[in-house]
């Protein structure tokens, strides 16, 4: 079988990179999973399937991006909202009370509704069906060609199945080749390349009259895959002393903005700080405008300083325990939530580090794994590691 993915684009346009966004939440949440193109300019539609275990998750998909056509209808008149007679779609002229004038119609007056081809109307932007114990296969256009506006094409709202295990699920982009939007999502068609709208060529009973897709050549080497995280909330308490204290987080919260984080602790503390990507941030509760720490999130290390000592009180998802790590100082978190040596916590990467720098109780402690036996640091939590 032929596979490719396909995505409505204007003629002469670059391949552009479809993606699905990773999310991680607990077994009662409804995940909100964006699928977003790096570049939507000129995009008209798409057509792909989205492969998952659908006897553990269950996904609808819903999409603004594509929810255009009566919508970019109305912006041709002002004169009044469509209604739908008889298969044709009028456009009511309105009295001077803002009411619809009964059988009094501005020109054009109408546009026809296509009829249906194998039980589906075109005018739907939006086309999606299960099936059972693969996925979900997905097809839209839109009424005109997108601007760069917006580069989230769908959003997959996705919720863990009574019974299912905990766990991380996979959701890919399988490629799907058809002559159209209903014409066999799975078939062995032939690329078309019109944009959307009809064929005049075409009698409007066949499937082929309403083409809305485009293959775009080496378009299937431009897919970055997602999955989905259902896991139990942890929750965390961290005591903290008046002054600087040293602390990482040992769950990912659902909501990773820093204010969201320390709300708690609010008008509590001066300050947060982080090390990463070779340069220092800040966040400043009296100059939000001015910081550059957004967001404070498992894997890291921060900095924090305390007007007054208090508890902070935290509830996640269990994160990754794998921790990305430059050449030279890196500012990092321990994620795990029992005590480890250093040696066992950091076997994975043996011989690649130098020291590792701890701040506990007011002072500061090392670990060579030169000379483990001059080392005063035994376990692990946020780190400078080099």
């Amino acid at each position: 079988m032929a596979l490719a993915i396909l995505i409505l684009i204007e003629p002469n346009a670059f391949p552009v990179t479809l993606s699905i966004e990773s999310k991680s939440g607990t077994p009662d949440q409804t995940l909100e999973v964006p699928i977003t193109v790096d570049d939507p300019s000129g995009i008209a539609g798409a057509a792909f399937t989205v492969e998952y275990d659908s006897s553990a998750l269950s996904i609808t998909v819903e999409s603004v991006f594509f929810n255009t056509f009566l919508d970019q209808l109305l912006l041709l008149s002002t004169i009044g909202i469509p209604e739908e007679d008889d298969g044709i779609i009028k456009i009511p002229v309105l009295d001077e009370n803002g009411n619809p004038k009964l059988d009094d119609y501005s020109i054009p007056i109408y546009i026809e509704v296509p009829p249906e081809v194998d039980g589906i109307q075109y005018f739907q932007p939006l086309l999606a069906n299960e099936v059972s114990g693969t996925g979900m296969r997905i097809s839209a256009a839109r009424f005109t060609p997108a601007d760069s506006s917006n580069s989230t094409l769908f959003t997959l709202y996705v919720t863990l199945k009574s019974g299912a295990q905990l766990g991380t699920y996979n959701i890919n982009i399988v490629p799907t080749r058809l002559y159209d939007t209903v014409a066999g999502y799975d078939a062995n068609g032939e690329t078309i390349d019109l944009l959307i709208g009809a064929d005049p060529d075409q009698e409007v009973t066949s499937a082929s009259a309403f083409p809305v897709l485009l293959d775009d050549d080496g378009y299937t080497n431009h897919v970055n895959n997602g999955y989905v995280t259902f896991m139990d909330v942890i929750n965390q308490e961290i005591d903290l002393s008046a002054g600087w204290n040293l602390i990482s987080l040992r769950q990912q919260p659902s909501d990773i903005s820093i204010d969201s984080v320390l709300e708690v602790i609010s008008g509590k503390y001066a300050s947060v700080w982080v090390y990463f990507d070779g340069s220092w941030r800040v966040y400043d509760p009296e100059n939000p405008g001015f910081s550059d720490l957004t967001t404070m999130e498992a894997g890291r290390g921060y900095w924090i300083n305390m007007d007054e000592a208090t508890r902070l009180n935290i509830s996640g998802t269990t994160p990754s325990n794998s921790v990305e790590l430059a050449a030279g100082w890196n500012l990092v978190g321990y994620n795990c939530s029992t005590s480890q040596s250093v040696a066992d916590a950091l076997a994975s990467i043996e011989g690649k580090y130098v020291s590792i720098w701890a701040y506990m109780d007011g002072s500061w402690k090392v670990y060579d794994p030169n000379n483990p036996g001059f080392s005063d640091q035994r376990c692990v939590r946020g780190h400078y590691r080099r």
